[in-house]
């Protein structure tokens, strides 16, 4: 049974602060600094996080960052991360999810056609380039009866979407449904969208996680961080156009 939140565990000793009383955490995000995380930059810039007694230092990530390294070896206290926790925990890594944010994955497959419409089977006839962790599209594509192994999967690059609308030698990439397509509509080039929920695979989105050690070494600070976190995200949902502007 994946853990959603464990929050009742032993604290450990005493935390180590600042000079002004907050204590400095570390969130990894999983991708580069956009809207996907409005909710963590509302919740620093309406000072919910120093309110807490939060210093906070958001980090932003890329393709091939594996945010739950990050988290379990220490180098970040939280990360925001993907279904592929499901994986990650699973396989024993000691992760514990926190919050999570979109009740269903963003995360699609885009492919490059002049057609109104193409099967999913075209998606095996070139190279793909999928993001790291991208457990909803791999199920997605097994039950289609592309085996995953079998395809010409390459690295994911922060350009993948230019790379794909230039038609330079790839066909496909992952993409988040609420971003990618709408870019591709406005630059006018024709694409078909394959959703995991189209083929009954249906995960949860961006969620927000720590380790295990840190809930049971800090647990004051992991119920600040994330009622702070949940504040922030509040707000953002409930002001769009203000969490877009930061």
């Amino acid at each position: 049974m994946f853990i959603i939140c464990c929050l009742g565990l032993v604290f450990g000793g005493p935390l180590l602060a600042k000079p002004d009383g907050t204590e400095r955490v570390v969130l990894q995000l999983k991708w580069s600094h956009q809207f996907q995380f409005a909710g963590y930059y509302m919740a620093e810039h309406l000072s919910y996080y120093r309110d807490a007694g939060i210093d906070i230092e958001i980090r932003p990530g890329s393709a091939t960052l594996d945010v739950t390294e990050e988290v379990v070896s220490g180098k970040a206290d939280f990360g925001v991360g993907t279904s592929s926790l499901l994986v990650d925990y699973a396989e024993g890594k000691p992760v514990v999810v926190l919050g999570v944010i979109y009740q269903h994955s963003p995360l699609v497959l885009i492919m490059r056609t002049d057609k109104l419409s193409d099967p999913i089977a075209k998606l095996g006839e070139g190279p793909l380039m999928i993001e790291a962790h991208s457990g909803d599209l791999f199920a997605m594509l097994s039950r289609a009866g592309l085996a995953p192994d079998e395809l010409d999967i390459m690295d994911h690059p922060p350009d993948a979407i230019d790379i794909m609308a230039a038609r330079q030698g790839v066909s496909s990439i992952s993409a988040y449904q609420t971003d990618e397509p709408y870019t591709l509509d406005q630059k006018g080039i024709r694409h078909v969208v394959f959703t995991p929920r189209a083929y009954g695979v249906d995960f949860y989105g961006d969620n927000f996680f720590t380790s295990r050690s840190m809930v049971q070494e800090r647990k004051d600070l992991v119920k600040r961080f994330r009622n702070a976190t949940l504040k922030g995200w509040k707000v953002a949902l409930e002001n769009p156009e203000e969490a877009a502007a930061r």
